[in-house]
């Protein structure tokens, strides 16, 4: 018996160790986020999803999220990993249908990949004022007022990467925020509401005249913010979205 134990001990350690490398999810969190390119248009509807992953973020190398309603797929390599306080994450803030469509309300399935090629999935709920959808910024704003939104100056780099995201208050002011993010290049209101996150055009942005070079050719300044949010660094190559007869 004693020998058969000690035969067995290692294939004991291997089944151990796989197992302890799985994936394990805790909660997702799924968040609809508005998008105002101009002060006249309509909203660019985006969903940006977090997962808590209580096993090794580092691992993460993908996720996948699915509609239940209309059978769609979108396939997210490298998301973004980052920490805050003991929790680890892994998500994607841009995920956007095809044509710019809303996304529809209703339950989606998020799954996760690893580094092994190991998967674990959850489901959530995506629900969201369709209203919001026909607004223009002016209109927005005076609805987020009314709706116990929370105003929030987000400050951002050249390259969209958010360099600061916090409520507004008589504390702090564009001018605090240049002069702490030499960086910055645009700041943007975003109100916050139970469900929603709504990003305004630049308030403020960054002047940078033509200058010229000593091979006499010229660089063009600063002109205007790319489009996106992003709020953790990192994150790339999202695939498009497939429908059910692609």
């Amino acid at each position: 018996m004693k020998r058969l134990l000690f035969l067995l001990a290692p294939l004991f350690l291997i089944l151990f160790s796989c197992s302890q490398n799985l994936p394990e999810l805790s909660a997702v969190s799924g968040t609809s986020v508005f998008e105002f390119e101009s002060e006249n248009d309509h909203p660019v509807m985006k969903l940006s999803v977090f997962i808590d992953v209580s096993s090794d973020v580092h691992r993460a190398a993908g996720l996948r999220l699915e509609c239940l309603q209309n059978d769609y797929k979108w396939e997210c390599e490298n998301p973004l990993k980052f920490e805050s306080g003991k929790k680890k994450y892994a998500g994607y803030t841009d995920f956007v249908m095809p044509g710019n469509k809303p996304f529809p309300a209703g339950r989606y399935i998020l799954w996760y990949i690893d580094s092994n090629g190991n998967e674990d999935s959850t489901v959530m709920n995506i629900n969201y004022q369709s209203d919001i959808l026909q607004m223009t910024p002016k209109e927005a704003a005076a609805y987020c007022g009314k709706n116990e939104g929370v105003e929030n100056w987000a400050v951002f780099d050249g390259d969209s990467v958010l360099l600061h995201y916090g409520e507004k208050g008589d504390n702090l002011n564009p001018d605090d925020l240049w002069g702490r993010y030499p960086k910055a290049e645009s700041i943007k209101t975003v109100w916050a509401l139970k469900k929603e996150l709504l990003v305004f055009p630049a308030v403020y942005k960054k002047e940078v005249k033509d200058t010229e070079n000593e091979s006499g050719n010229n660089e063009r300044g600063f002109e205007g913010e790319r489009n996106g949010i992003d709020f953790a660094p990192g994150g790339e190559n999202l695939r498009s979205a497939r429908g059910p007869n692609d």
